[in-house]
């Protein structure tokens, strides 16, 4: 009897704390992960407009560009420092510089072990990663007279394949009747090739057109004296497959 009496004093009480826990765990079970799902949606909302806005300006800086001109500006790079070693670009242009300066060209050996191996198999030196580029050094004789000789190292920095002498070793010749005005030589030169990246960088790389400094680089290689036969054709991507969306991941 006591019991029922007090069952009937608190039945409301009871029944509003009944409503009370059942609203809690509504709460629980239901609001609490409904707030997460919306902020983490908040969240990727911000964060793909972001990309979308990035993507609309490089959009933007595409077609603000000239396919042809780059195109050209493209050749134009590559045949200063191709995109892979290039041998006979290289052994071409050595055979132009010595017909255009008199010199004759004797032993040509490539410096770098394993200089033949392929780009993948290759990681780039201090120097490299300093010049921002990948180095083919090699070391060539030649024999001629001093102004002709001076001749070769002067025009060897100023031909579009790019060169840099590092090394000469000078013995002057000899005839039976005394010093003759031949001169022997052997210079160690450093030729440059940069591999065309095959993967496209992520959205959050801002894509920006070619700066003043950057066309007056362009004009003055353009300038440079080419020794081989211009190319008309642009080499594939080092390694990868051909993306048709430029900005897949």
């Amino acid at each position: 009897m006591q019991q029922q009496k007090l069952f009937r004093e608190y039945q409301g009480l009871i029944v509003s704390a009944g409503i009370l826990v059942v609203c809690v765990l509504g709460v629980l079970l239901g609001v609490v992960p409904l707030v997460r799902k919306t902020s983490d949606l908040n969240k990727e909302n911000r964060s793909i407009s972001a990309e979308v806005e990035l993507l609309k300006n490089k959009v933007s800086v595409l077609e603000s560009l000239d396919e042809n001109a780059m195109r050209s500006d493209l050749l134009i790079l590559l045949s200063a420092v191709p995109s892979d070693k290039s041998l006979s670009t290289l052994l071409d242009t050595l055979d132009g510089l010595t017909a255009k300066t008199g010199v004759s060209s004797g032993d040509f050996s490539l410096s770098k072990l394993g200089s033949l191996a392929t780009e993948s198999a290759q990681r780039l030196s201090a120097d490299e990663k300093g010049v921002g580029s990948n180095i083919l050094p090699f070391t060539i004789n030649l024999t001629g007279r001093v102004d002709q000789l001076r001749g070769f190292l002067a025009a060897s920095v100023s031909v579009r394949r790019l060169f840099r002498v590092r090394t000469f070793q000078v013995q002057f010749a000899k005839t039976a009747t005394g010093s003759s005005d031949m001169v022997s030589v052997v210079v160690g030169m450093d030729a440059f090739y940069s591999p065309i990246p095959s993967a496209i960088g992520p959205v959050s790389q801002p894509l920006t057109p070619l700066t003043s400094a950057d066309s007056d680089l362009i004009a003055k290689l353009e300038g440079m004296q080419l020794l081989v036969a211009p190319s008309s054709s642009l080499p594939p991507p080092s390694a990868g497959a051909e993306k048709t969306d430029p900005f897949s991941l």
